[in-house]
């Protein structure tokens, strides 16, 4: 159980940040692969309790939440179809690189961010 951080949305219709919690990734559909990006002082996160109910929502609890509401989410494109429109994976890269200019990751974050697989 943990806690998923994430912009969901696509280019037609803008994205916006959501907090699921009590998250299991074994409930994940798609194809995902679990990448250790850096380790988070027990402080700044919102302790997850043990068989509560999964929540989703848009309101941070946490520092770690706080931090993602001040990364703008990637804005509805005049042109969905246009390579160049921003998507969630630049979004995590700007939100990793608050958290390590605020001081709550490693520096080493970023190069396992930029050398993660991109999907599309």
């Amino acid at each position: 159980m943990g806690k998923f951080i994430h912009v969901t949305g696509n280019p037609a219709t803008g994205c916006f940040l959501e907090f699921k919690r009590n998250y299991d990734i074994k409930d994940t559909d798609g194809e995902y692969q679990i990448l250790p990006v850096a380790e988070v002082d027990e402080r700044f996160v919102a302790t997850t309790v043990a068989g509560a109910q999964k929540t989703r929502d848009t309101i941070a609890r946490d520092r770690l939440e706080s931090v993602a509401t001040i990364i703008k989410p990637p804005p509805r494109s005049p042109n969905p179809f246009d390579p160049s429109n921003e998507r969630c994976q630049s979004w995590i890269h700007r939100y990793v690189q608050q958290l390590v200019e605020e001081g709550l990751v490693d520096g080493s974050a970023l190069s396992v961010i930029q050398t993660a697989p991109r999907v599309l």
